[in-house]
């Protein structure tokens, strides 16, 4: 909550005509914490209206567009207070 990294979110480059998208946030064992469709949402470390626990979680976007087709990015974050 200092206005620094409070959200996380893939960018994009302005000129990419991304036709679909999905981003999804899970933690280390597997179990989803976050999920959007809307490219301007972004994970604030909170699940359910409670502050996930600090630690590791693991990304997943995958996107459609119109130039290039389907792109898949999968990494790991971590989440410190």
């Amino acid at each position: 909550d200092d206005g620094i990294n409070d959200c996380f979110k893939p960018f994009f480059a302005a000129e990419s005509e991304i036709t679909s998208y999905r981003f999804s946030v899970f933690d280390r064992w597997g179990n989803h914490v976050y999920t959007t469709t809307n490219i301007v949402d972004c994970w604030d470390g909170m699940n359910r209206g409670k502050e996930c626990a600090q630690g590791t979680y693991v990304y997943f976007w995958e996107i459609i567009t119109r130039d290039c087709g389907r792109a898949l990015k999968k990494g790991e974050l971590i989440l410190t207070k």
